[in-house]
C-alpha cells in the first residue's frame, strides 16, 4: 500500500467483503481479525473509526496500523471531540489524489494535537511531551497522596488515587473554553455599548471594527479572542450565535442594575489570571465613578444557569456533616473510593453495583439496533469479546482499570434504545442501593450529631465561591440571576440553620439544601448536593463529582442579611 488510491481500494475491498483479496501484502481475513469492527465498515468515516478505537497490541502489519491512536489518549478525549476529528481525517482522504503517496510518517497522535488546537484554542490532551511542566506541578502538588510520593502505574490503588484526583479536578473531560471565552468577551462588549448585529453578519464580522469601543479595554485581547472561534475559515457554529444573544442579556441587566453608561468608565474582559497573575473570580470588570460606590466592580458570569459544578463532593460533605479529616478528607480525594475502604460492607455494595450494571448491559445489548444508536458495530464487538466470567468476580478497581474502548462500549450501549427505557427497572434500583444507600449508612451517625457553625460557614463560603475580603456581582441566565455574592468576611458575621431534605426517589445521590439566617429564620439560599458518575467513561469507571444544578436566592432576604446598607 503506496498511494491513496491504495487506500481507498483497501476500504472498498474491505466494505465489499471480497474473499481472497489483500490489502498490500497482507491477506484481508489477517486485517479483518486485527482490526475490530473494521468489518461491519460501509464508509471512509466507519474505516477510519474502526482504525482509531482498535487496541494498541493489535496490529495489521500495515499502513492501515498509522490509523490508530494511543489508548491513553484515546480515553481522555471527548466523544463529540473525536468523532469531529474522525470526519476531518475522512474527508481528507476522500479528497486526497490517487496519486498521492501515503506518508510514511503519518501520526494519528500528532494529527489530533493539530486538531485540538486548531479548532479548541490552543488546548490539547494532557500528557502530550508538550505538557510535560503542567504534570511536573501537578505531581508536586499531589505527590503527598501516594506512598512512594509519585504514582506506581504498576499498582491498582495508585491508579485509582490519580483517577479520582484527575476526576475531582475535571481533567478526564475535555472541553472547549469556547463558551466562556465568548460570552465574557461579548458581555463585556455589550457593557462597553456595543450594538447588537444580526445572525447573518455574525459569521463574517470584522470584530477589530467591532471591538473598537471607547470604553472597552484591551480592544485587541478581545478580537483576537473571538478570532479563536469566529471567522478565519472557522465552521460557523450556531451555539455561538445563542452564545452571544446571552451576552447582550446578561450586559443589558448590568447596565441596567449598575445604572451604565452613566458612570462607566471603562469595561474589560480578564484574560489569564488578571493584574496578578492569580486566578480571581471576577470574569469581566468594570470601572466606574459613582459617588458612595467603589471604583471597581468584579463580575462573575455565567452563560445559562448558574450551575457550581466544579465543587468536591468529599469537601461538601465533610464540611456540611463536621466529618474528620482522618475520617474523610475533602478537596482532591474522592468519595466513594474513601467509602470504599472504609468497611467491607461498603466494598462489597459498591463491587455489586458494577456487576449489576455490566450484567445489565451484557444481558440486554443485543437488543440495540446498532445501525440507529450510539452503539456503533466495532463497539458491540467489543461487548461480544467481554469476557463473561467477571460479571460475578470483578472488583470495581478492576472495573477501573479496564479502560477503553470496553467503558466506552458500555456507556453506549448504555445510552441506547431500549436500554435506556429498561435502565429504569433493570439497573437503576441496584444502582441506588450501591451507592445512595452507601453513602447514607456512612454518613448515618455525622447527621445525628449537630452542626459546627465554623465548618457551615467554611461551607457556605465553598458553596459561593466567596472573595475572602470583597464581594462580587454573580450573573447567570441572561441576567435573570443577578446578585452580590458576600466576601468570606461578611458571611462568617452570622450563624446558620440547614434544612436538608435526601431525594430517596433520585437516580443519584442528591439532597436539597435550604439555608437560613440563624437568628431571624429568614430562608437566604437553596442548592443541591448531586453526586454522579461524571467521568468520560460513564457509569462506576470514575469516583462521583458534584453537578449540583439548583441554585435559587431568596433576594430580598439576602441583601436584608448581607447588605443591611
Amino acid at each position: 500500500m503506496e498511494t491513496y488510491g491504495d487506500l481507498k481500494k483497501a476500504i472498498n475491498t474491505i466494505s465489499l467483503k471480497q474473499k481472497g483479496a489483500k490489502i498490500g501484502n497482507v491477506a484481508l481475513d489477517a486485517v479483518l481479525g486485527a482490526i475490530p469492527g473494521i468489518g461491519a465498515a460501509k464508509s471512509t468515516f466507519d474505516f477510519v473509526k474502526a482504525a482509531f478505537l482498535k487496541p494498541d497490541t493489535k496490529k495489521s502489519n500495515s499502513w492501515l496500523d498509522k490509523l490508530d491512536i494511543d489508548d491513553e489518549m484515546s480515553s481522555i478525549v471527548d466523544d463529540t471531540v473525536e468523532n469531529g476529528f474522525l470526519k476531518m481525517v475522512s474527508k481528507t482522504i476522500d479528497s486526497e489524489t490517487d496519486t498521492k503517496p501515503l506518508e510514511q510518517d503519518f501520526n494519528m497522535n500528532a494529527k489530533m494535537v493539530t486538531y485540538l488546537k486548531n479548532n479548541y484554542s490552543g488546548r490539547t490532551v494532557s500528557g502530550i511531551k508538550e505538557q510535560k511542566s503542567v504534570f511536573d506541578k501537578f505531581f508536586e502538588r499531589y505527590s503527598y497522596k501516594f506512598p512512594k510520593g509519585y504514582p506506581d502505574f504498576t499498582n491498582k490503588q495508585d491508579i485509582l488515587i490519580l483517577e479520582n484526583i484527575l476526576d475531582e479536578i475535571e481533567l478526564f473531560e475535555v472541553k472547549t473554553t469556547a463558551t466562556e471565552d465568548l460570552h465574557e468577551i461579548f458581555s463585556a462588549m455589550f457593557v462597553a455599548g456595543h450594538k447588537p448585529i444580526s445572525k447573518e453578519e455574525f459569521y463574517t464580522a470584522d470584530w477589530e471594527k467591532e471591538v473598537n469601543l471607547s470604553k472597552l479595554k484591551n480592544q485587541s485581547d478581545h478580537s483576537k479572542g473571538i478570532r479563536n472561534f469566529i471567522g478565519n475559515g472557522l465552521s460557523e457554529k450556531p451555539e455561538y450565535f445563542k452564545i452571544y444573544q446571552d451576552a447582550q442579556k446578561t450586559a443589558s441587566m448590568i447596565n441596567t442594575k449598575l445604572g451604565y453608561p452613566a458612570g462607566l468608565i471603562s469595561v474589560e474582559r480578564v484574560f489569564g489570571g488578571g493584574d496578578s497573575g492569580k486566578k480571581i473570580k471576577a470574569d469581566i470588570i468594570s470601572y466606574q465613578n459613582i459617588d458612595g460606590l467603589k471604583d471597581k466592580v468584579d463580575i462573575s458570569l455565567k452563560y445559562g444557569k448558574g450551575q457550581f459544578n466544579s465543587l468536591s463532593g468529599s469537601e461538601v460533605l465533610s464540611l456540611l456533616y463536621d466529618i474528620p479529616e482522618d475520617t474523610l478528607t475533602g478537596k482532591g480525594s474522592g468519595l466513594l473510593k474513601q467509602i470504599y475502604d472504609k468497611d467491607k460492607k461498603y466494598k462489597d455494595a459498591i463491587d455489586g453495583g458494577v456487576r449489576d450494571y455490566l450484567s445489565f448491559i451484557i444481558n440486554n445489548y443485543e437488543k440495540i439496533d446498532t445501525e440507529d444508536s450510539p452503539l456503533t458495530p466495532e463497539l458491540k464487538k467489543v461487548l461480544d469479546d467481554f469476557d463473561r466470567n467477571l460479571l460475578t468476580t470483578i472488583t470495581w478497581p478492576e472495573w477501573i482499570k479496564l479502560k477503553n474502548p470496553t467503558h466506552r462500549a458500555f456507556r453506549k450501549a448504555l445510552a441506547s434504545k431500549p436500554l435506556t427505557t429498561l435502565k429504569k427497572e433493570d439497573y437503576l434500583p441496584s444502582k441506588k442501593v450501591a451507592i445512595n444507600n452507601t453513602i447514607e449508612s456512612f454518613l448515618s451517625k455525622y447527621k445525628e450529631q449537630d452542626k459546627d457553625q465554623d465548618k457551615i460557614k467554611s461551607l457556605l463560603s465553598y458553596i459561593l465561591g466567596s472573595d475572602e475580603n470583597d464581594s462580587y456581582l454573580y450573573v447567570a441566565e441572561g441576567g435573570n440571576k443577578f446578585t452580590f455574592i458576600p466576601s468570606k468576611k461578611r458571611i462568617n458575621s452570622h450563624d446558620y440553620e440547614i434544612e436538608e431534605k435526601v431525594k430517596s426517589d433520585s437516580a443519584n445521590y442528591q439532597v436539597d439544601i435550604i439555608v437560613k439566617d440563624k437568628e431571624s429564620g429568614l430562608p437566604l439560599f437553596e442548592f443541591d448536593i448531586l453526586l454522579r458518575f461524571a467521568g468520560e467513561g460513564g457509569q462506576y469507571t470514575s469516583d462521583l463529582s458534584q453537578k449540583g444544578s439548583n441554585f435559587k436566592i431568596y433576594q430580598d432576604n439576602f441583601n436584608e442579611i448581607f447588605y443591611p446598607n
